[in-house]
This record gives C-alpha cells, sequence and structure tokens, in this order.
C-alpha cells in the first residue's frame, strides 16, 4: 500500500492549497445548503471548511486511491486488520442486533443480572477503569444522565475512579453507602497498574469500615478478558467479558460500557445507545464521499492536516451534558493515530494525529476561545449541539446557544476588518458542525459511532494502524521497574523528599 503523498490526488491537493479562496469569498447561502449532509440521528455541515468542489473530487479520488472501502471490508469480515498484534478488529461486529459474538452473549448475561437485582438494586455504583474503560463509559453515563432526569426516569448513581489518587479516592468513598455499593472493576487486560492499585485500596478501605473480605467480593463485579489476572471468581461475584480484539478506546459499546450503563439506566436504554451507534455505522459503509459523515470529515482532517499543517483541532460541544466528549475524543484521535510508522513499519513521510484540545460552549468563548479566533495558528473546530432540548421546553434559551454556535464558527470564517490589528480578525479559519435534534440514547449511540469511524477513516488514510497503542508501553514499563533503574529510583526519591 502506498503512502498517501504518493498519488496523483494529494500532489494536486497540494497544488490546489496554493490558490485556495478565502473562506469570506466562498460563503453563501447556496453553500451552506449544498455542505451539508444528513444521516441517521446526526447532520454534518461543513460549509465553513476550506473546501472547494475540485477539493472534494480529488478527496475521494484519495479515498479510491488508498482503498478505503477494501480496507472497511476487511475490518468487517474479521480479517486482522490490527497488523502489528496480528489481530481482527471487531468494536462494529459487537454491536449488532442479533450478533453471536461474545460481546452480544455478555449483554445477555447482563439483562439476567440486571433482572435478578431488581428486588434489592444497589444504591450506588463505583466504576473503577482507566483509559478507555473509563472515558466512554463517563461520558454516556454523563450524558444519559442528564437525558433520565428529563424524562423522569430513575437510575443509580455512579462514580468513577480512574487515576491513583489517594485523596480523591477518599474523598468520593465518604460520599457512598458503602454496603449498598456494586464495584465494577474494568479492565481489558486484567493487569492495569492503576486498577490493581486501586482495587487493593478499595479492599482495604472496606476492611477499615467492617466490610468482610466475602461480603466485599459480593458487592464486585468484573469486567475483563477470559483468563486474564481479573478472572478469578474468588474475587467477584460476576465476571463479564469482552473480545481481546476490542481497543479499550474503541470499548464503551463492548462489555466495558454495557455492564455499568445497563446496571445503572437499564438494558434497554443500552440497546437504544447500540440502535444509534448501529444505524451510524450502516451509513458509514457507503463508498461515496459526499454521503459520508464520518469518511468526509475525516478526508477533510486529513486536508486540514497534511496538506494545509494545522496541528491541532478543538472540540467543541455546545452542551453541557457532552462535557467529557472532547477527553474521549483526545484518546480516540491521539492513541489510534498519533503514529510515526505506517503499516510497513516505516516513517511516516506526513504528520499523523492533531493535538485535541477542547470544552463545552459557551464556556470556551471565555477561556481559549481567544486563541481560537486571533492566535498565530489556525486551530480547526468541531462543535457539536442538540437543536431542542429533551424535553422541547425553552426554545428561547436553546436557539440563544445555536446562535452562540453559529456567531463563533461564522466570526472564525469570515473574521472583521479593523485598522487597529488588536480589533482586527484575519478569519479564514475553519469550522465544521454536528447537530443532533434532542440529546437521546440513539443520538448519543451515533455520536459515538460517528467519531469512532471517523478516526479509522483518517487511519486507512494515513496507511497506519489506528488499533494498537504501543507509545503508551515505556513509560507504564519504567513505572513498574523503577528499582532496576538507579537514576529513575534516584529521580523519584528527590521529588518527594
Amino acid at each position: 500500500m502506498s503512502p498517501l503523498n504518493q498519488h496523483d490526488h494529494y500532489q494536486r491537493l497540494i497544488q490546489l492549497s496554493k490558490r485556495l479562496p478565502p473562506l469570506s469569498q466562498l460563503i453563501t447561502p447556496s453553500r451552506t445548503e449544498k455542505y451539508h449532509i444528513k444521516g441517521p440521528h446526526l447532520s454534518f455541515s461543513y460549509a465553513h471548511c476550506q473546501v472547494t468542489d475540485p477539493i472534494l473530487t480529488h478527496l475521494q479520488g484519495l479515498c479510491h486511491d488508498q482503498h478505503i472501502s477494501e480496507k472497511l471490508a476487511a475490518l468487517l469480515n474479521n480479517e486482522p486488520v490490527n497488523k502489528s498484534e496480528n489481530r481482527a478488529v471487531t468494536h462494529l461486529q459487537s454491536r449488532q442486533a442479533h450478533s453471536t459474538s461474545l460481546d452480544a452473549q455478555q449483554r445477555r448475561r447482563l439483562q439476567r443480572y440486571y433482572d435478578q437485582q431488581q428486588q434489592t438494586p444497589p444504591e450506588h455504583i463505583v466504576h473503577i477503569g482507566t483509559g478507555g474503560s473509563h472515558l466512554g463509559p463517563q461520558l454516556l453515563y454523563d450524558a444519559l444522565k442528564v437525558w433520565s432526569t428529563c424524562q423522569g426516569l430513575p437510575y443509580i448513581p455512579v462514580t468513577f475512579i480512574s487515576n491513583i489518587d489517594m485523596d480523591y479516592i477518599h474523598s468520593q468513598l465518604q460520599e457512598i453507602p458503602l454496603n449498598k455499593t456494586l464495584f465494577i472493576v474494568q479492565s481489558k487486560s486484567g493487569s492495569t497498574q492503576e486498577v490493581t492499585l486501586i482495587l487493593n485500596a478499595l479492599r482495604q478501605y472496606a476492611n477499615n469500615h467492617d466490610i468482610s473480605p466475602a461480603q466485599f467480593k459480593s458487592q464486585c463485579l468484573a469486567v475483563t478478558c477470559q483468563n486474564s489476572p481479573l478472572d478469578n471468581a474468588r474475587l467477584f461475584q460476576e465476571i463479564f467479558y469482552m473480545s481481546p480484539e476490542i481497543g479499550g478506546r474503541y470499548s464503551v459499546t463492548s462489555a466495558i460500557g454495557a455492564s455499568t450503563l445497563s446496571l445503572a439506566f437499564s438494558p434497554d436504554v443500552f440497546e437504544r445507545v447500540l440502535k444509534g451507534a448501529r444505524d451510524m455505522d450502516q451509513h458509514a459503509q457507503s463508498h461515496k464521499l459526499l454521503h459520508n459523515m464520518s469518511l468526509l470529515a475525516a478526508s477533510i482532517q486529513i486536508w486540514e492536516r497534511c496538506i494545509l499543517a494545522y496541528n491541532s483541532q478543538a472540540i467543541l460541544p455546545y452542551s453541557s451534558s457532552l462535557s467529557r466528549l472532547p477527553h474521549f475524543i483526545q484518546q480516540l484521535e491521539c492513541e489510534s493515530n498519533g503514529k510515526q510508522c505506517d503499516l510497513n513499519f516505516e516513517a511516516l513521510p506526513y504528520p499523523s494525529a492533531p493535538v485535541i484540545i477542547g470544552d463545552t460552549g459557551t464556556n470556551f468563548q471565555h477561556s481559549f476561545g481567544q486563541m481560537l479566533h486571533q492566535g498565530s495558528d489556525i486551530t480547526p473546530a468541531t462543535f457539536i449541539a442538540f437543536t431542542k432540548t429533551c424535553q422541547n421546553d425553552d426554545p428561547d434559551m436553546q436557539r440563544a446557544l445555536i446562535e452562540n454556535l453559529s456567531a463563533q464558527s461564522y466570526a472564525l470564517a469570515m473574521g472583521q476588518e479593523s485598522s487597529n490589528l488588536n480589533t482586527h480578525f484575519h478569519g479564514n479559519r475553519p469550522s465544521r458542525i454536528l447537530t443532533a435534534t434532542q440529546l437521546s440514547p440513539e443520538s448519543l449511540g451515533a455520536l459515538i459511532s460517528f467519531f469512532e469511524n471517523q478516526v479509522m477513516f483518517e487511519g486507512f488514510l494515513l496507511n497506519i494502524n489506528s488499533f494498537d497503542q504501543e507509545g503508551v508501553q515505556l513509560g507504564k514499563t519504567l513505572a513498574q521497574n523503577i528499582e532496576e533503574i538507579p537514576h529513575l529510583t534516584h529521580f523519584v526519591n528527590h521529588l518527594i523528599k
């Protein structure tokens, strides 16, 4: 497979970038109508992106040159597309409605467990996990909590513990009914250092509060791969399994997300999340660039990163329910595509993932919004919003939120002329807008799928492996072998003395 920059379409894109009209000349009402895709549960507007019809034609050609459709088919056929680990990648297949996958089996087990717990359900859940075992589940929990409250539906509160920070852990445990809490311990490998340390600390804390080891076990579930160190029936009341072919950052629709979210809200609610994800997965199988939101978003990001040389991307959800979305996408994008070599383990001749920053709107307008508008570097932005509230109430306030979002996107694109450089806005700063009608389980599932597939398509275009994470290993290995490295031991001792 050839590197991206060796294709004629790539070279034509470089030439087009040298005579790119400013956005102030491109944006018209007709462009707003034309540069818009409506998909299942979501709509995608790219009228404020620095693309034209010829650019889109060459991006479509680049997708063809990089065999995007064939790569997706290989993934869906369970071929070992994770080349470095010689594994298939099965997060898309696992959320199919009638799947025989391990994850579908575990969802049926969770349904039975949930039914058994209904007479005396826990009053609280503590979710222990880090990285992909934390970011996706907490994103969906926070959003579904808002949705459930709006709908008047009950849910079980969840506390997420992901960091080995005893001050934080103690502060959280003091606020929960310890003997009526369900602890869900999550680690794909079963050997994640943080999870092991947190679990040991929780056992000690429970013992100090007169909860016996047997009782603590009865309050503990695990989610892990079969035969991992956590796959130990002596330690947990129940153990649910995930496939080793699902990467942590792609695992929120696997047993990782299913366990906590099904027990907190109900298996039916989680099935609705999966339905939204499946609908968007189906949409993402179109090979036509202008009919595939995730592929188009990926292609535009490759154009911005590799051709226009923009180093970062801002994720700006105009919904407090999505406040964790920038963190989720930060891991998804940077861990998947922050790579230095291609599928042949040769150095990349072009940049890979951008740096991801983000915050909720309108909050970001009062923090790094200044940099987005007048900073020396251009940072493309992705705005995300719901056009209506859950309850269809207070349309004036929701309209004000959308007006703020639209004004920010327009200001970034159009700028403002002034003879005073301090009040001059150069403009020509691209953004795209992703909208859903309302916050719902389905729209959340579609949102997860949209970004997962966008990142996957970016990796296909870059000719890299988006499904391993070798870069996280070195620091972890050193931390677990400190005593074998005298200089590092001295450095640690110096810091804490």
